[in-house]
This record gives structure tokens, sequence and C-alpha cells, in this order.
């Protein structure tokens, strides 16, 4: 490089430094009219009183006149209008705050990443999706599922879900599912340290609003969708079973079952279920801790004509007669009755089979 072209480049510099110190210092004095600071009066920040001073190096906010309470923070008032101290709070149970030399730390009470194992009371959930590891509650709140890490959903969960798309309507199902032969689908298992009492170890109560059902089964045993058993509001046992045919034909009606033992004194009355086509019993009849004294088989057809069957002496059928055991107490009586006329106390173990 010759000296010509060093004295261009110097003289081109220079120019240039020149041109950059006339933009800071009018930087210099925007910021300082914008900030309050000398005789500016530009919006903003120049609106706060006292106004912000800088002496050297150092920024200090005037009338704020000492640094304040460790751990505060400045900053401007509601009003806008003046310099305060802020505290940094926290709330209880959500987030903490520690102050160090250089830093502010905000925390929750526990970790809350992906990876984190969280321990929480309760959670209340109105919609959304959680699906993490072995847990799973669908988008529209329907279904609950639990099942292992390493075993795919289809082999194996217990669900909860609803049994209904009726919009404000939900009809809880509970199920479980093992794709194992050996295993079952879902054990309900009741257990106990004292098997003392009498008291069941699992129970399973039915009712309408906390009162007795009166019509509706209370419990039924479904094979898919086929009922197969089912049990009626008085105790009643129904079956409804299909033939063993290459192709099993369903029931025509239900058979159902009635079983009733009670201590019936002198002209005392078991009302029997109603028959649709026809039934066959079974009772007997004998005084407290004796031997058996009365017995018999019956038939009975939908118009409640009683047919005897292998009955001993003092049993009648369609007849209210003294000192004997009366299976129905007229002519086609249907409901069926059967009344003790035995001249005292019997305990009556009655089976009955009807459709």
């Amino acid at each position: 490089m010759n000296i010509g072209e060093r004295f261009l480049r110097e003289r081109e510099f220079n120019l240039r430094l020149k041109y950059l110190d006339k933009q800071i210092s009018a930087l210099r004095i925007a910021l300082k009219s914008e900030l309050g600071i000398g005789a500016g009066s530009g919006a903003g920040w120049s609106t706060v009183t006292p106004p912000l001073e800088v002496v050297g190096s150092a920024i200090s906010l005037a009338g704020l006149g000492t640094l304040g309470t460790a751990n505060y923070l400045p900053g401007v008032n509601a009003a806008g209008n003046a310099w305060e101290y802020k505290q940094l709070l926290g709330t209880t149970n959500q987030i903490t705050v520690t102050h160090a030399a250089g830093s502010i730390t905000l925390a929750a009470p526990q970790d809350l990443h992906t990876g984190a194992g969280p321990t929480f009371d309760h959670v209340h959930l109105t919609s959304g999706v959680i699906s993490t590891g072995s847990i799973k509650v669908t988008t529209d709140g329907v279904k609950f599922e639990l099942y292992e890490n390493d075993v795919p959903e289809t082999d194996g969960y217990l669900k909860l879900q609803n049994s209904t798309t009726l919009p404000g309507v939900f009809g809880p199902i509970f199920s479980g599912k093992s794709n194992y032969s050996s295993i079952a689908g879902l054990y309900l298992v009741g257990d106990t340290t004292d098997d003392a009492g009498t008291a069941p170890i699992v129970s399973i109560s039915v009712r309408q609003n906390s009162t007795t059902v009166v019509n509706r089964p209370l419990f039924s045993i479904i094979n898919y969708a086929t009922y197969r058993m089912k049990v009626l509001p008085l105790g009643e046992m129904q079956t409804l079973a299909s033939d063993r045919a290459a192709s099993p034909v369903y029931c025509t009606n239900p058979l159902n079952f009635f079983g009733y033992n009670a201590s019936k004194a002198d002209d005392a009355i078991i009302y029997l279920p109603p028959v649709t086509t026809n039934g066959f019993g079974v009772v007997i009849a004998s005084p407290s801790g004796a031997t058996i004294a009365e017995r018999t088989q019956f038939f009975v057809d939908n118009d409640g004509d009683v047919t005897l069957i292998n009955n001993s002496t003092n049993v009648v059928a369609n007849a209210d007669t003294d000192t004997k055991l009366c299976i129905g107490t007229a002519a086609a009586q249907e409901p069926l009755q059967i009344k003790n006329r035995l001249g005292g106390t019997r305990i009556l173990n009655v089976l009955f089979w009807y459709d």
C-alpha cells in the first residue's frame, strides 16, 4: 500500500468514526428525554416521579432513599406515577420463590416434567386426555383404562367406561380382559382377617334411590348379548338356557326357581309366584326338631289346578281342609297358595320351578 492509499483509508475511517460519535450522542439525548433524565419531556417513563438517575456507571431510582428491604424488587406503583419496592411472592402449595446471590428461582412443590412421578391426593378431570404409562382417560371422559406397561391394551386391561352414547346419560361398565386361557378375564376377590360372624365376604347391593327394588331384576349373567340367569326382586332365580342341538335353540320362556323356608303357624299361608304355563314343586312340612311329617310333589297348570305326586296322608290339593297341608286352598287357584292347617306350627321347605 502506498502513502496516498494509506492516507485515503485513514481519512475515511476518521469520517466514519465522527459519524458514529454523532449518532451515539443523539441516542443519549433521546434516551434522557424519554426516561425523564435532565430537561427532556418525552413520553413513557417521563411521567414517573422522581425520575431515573444515572450517576457514572450506576443506575439508581431517585426518591427511593435506600436500597430497600432485602429481596425486594423495584417497580412502578399501581398509579403509574412513582417508584416503589415490590416483593416477589409465591403461592402456598403452588409456587415457591428462592432468592440467592445473582438469581431468583421459582419452583413448584414437586417435579412436574414428563419424566417425573408427582404424587397427588386426587385428580379431577372435566375433559382432556391422560395417557401415560398404564393409565388412560379418553377425551370424551367416558373410559378409564388400567393396564401393564409391558402388555398391549388388546391383551389385557381393567376398564371403566360408559355403556351408552346418549347425551347426559352415564351407564357404567366395569370390565376386565385377559387374552390367556389359563387366566380369568376378571377376578373379584373379597378378603378378611376375621372369619367369625355371618356377614358375607363379598356383597352386591342393589337399590332404587336407596329403597327396595320392586319390578326390575336385581342381577343377571349374560353370555355376550344373551341373558343366561337373573335374580328377580323377591329372590327368585331365573335361567334362560339353550338346548344342545348342533345349532342351539334359545328357550321360549325363562325357567324360574322359587326356594322358600319358613316357620309357619297353623292357618298361615305361603304365596307362590304366578305361573305362565305350568310348574312343578316339592313341599316338606315338619315340626321343629322332629322327623318329616308331611310331604308331596305336585304339578300345577296356568289355571291353578294341582296334581299331587307321592304325597303323604295329610296333604290335599285345591282344598282348604282342617288338619291338612293344603296345596292350593281353592279350585283353580292362581297364583297358588300353600296353607298349613296341620294344627300347629310347622317348618315348611318349598321348592318350585315354573315358567
